[in-house]
């Protein structure tokens, strides 16, 4: 019920995101060394697989203690209810986030997602470092194919209805949901109305038949 949408997927649908937010800690994650954001942030073009690409320079200075960074990024935050996170957001506030319903999500790419990296030895004191930051959507696509048990058959659907929906959705960590969400929530996702099932017997140009 918590899969992700797999790694290598393509975009699909060419929406961009609303918000990013860059959280830059220090090695054990104790002290926030930057933060910034970016509204409606542009991206570049896409990698091999069809994924959204966004290359962006930050200038901080670095203090010698420092040794490693640790990246955390998340996109679209005004998009899930519940998730408030800010520049005091701690790592274990980012990991533990969750969300309860979507906001005016138009595309694929305007869901939670989250990503987060390492960047390891910069206490070499380079003028430049460079790191990649893969993410992930916090949400699944869901599609239902229905099929007739064979041709000569008619199949009609009255009603299509999900249910034991869990409350809360994770941003980043794919931990057990039991102790924080309940599963009480039922939603209808067709119904006819006045006739207007989903049956095979309509013309194509007709027929709703197919994603949902």
């Amino acid at each position: 019920a918590m899969s992700r949408v797999t790694k290598g997927s393509s975009v699909g649908d060419g929406s961009t995101p609303k918000d990013m937010k860059v959280w830059i800690f220090n090695q054990d994650n104790t002290e926030l060394v930057d933060y910034y954001e970016i509204e409606n942030p542009t991206f570049s073009g896409s990698d091999a697989l069809g994924e959204l690409v966004n290359t962006h320079e930050r200038i901080f200075e670095l203090d010698n203690s420092i040794t490693e960074l640790n990246f955390y990024v998340v996109l679209n935050s005004v998009s899930g209810t519940g998730l408030s996170l800010t520049e005091s957001s701690s790592v274990n506030d980012i990991q533990n986030a969750t969300f309860t319903t979507l906001n005016e999500v138009a595309g694929d790419n305007q869901v939670p997602i989250y990503g987060e990296a390492k960047l390891e030895d910069v206490s070499v004191q380079k003028k430049n470092y460079s790191v990649t930051i893969e993410t992930t959507r916090a949400v699944s696509k869901l599609e239902l194919f229905f099929t007739k048990e064979n041709a000569s058959s008619d199949l009609k659907i009255n009603r299509i209805t999900l249910e034991n929906i869990p409350d809360k959705g994770l941003l980043a960590r794919e931990i057990e949901l039991a102790d924080i969400a309940n599963y009480d929530k039922t939603e209808t996702l067709f119904e006819d109305s006045n006739g207007k099932e989903i049956t095979t017997d309509l013309p194509a140009s007709e027929s709703p038949v197919g994603d949902f």
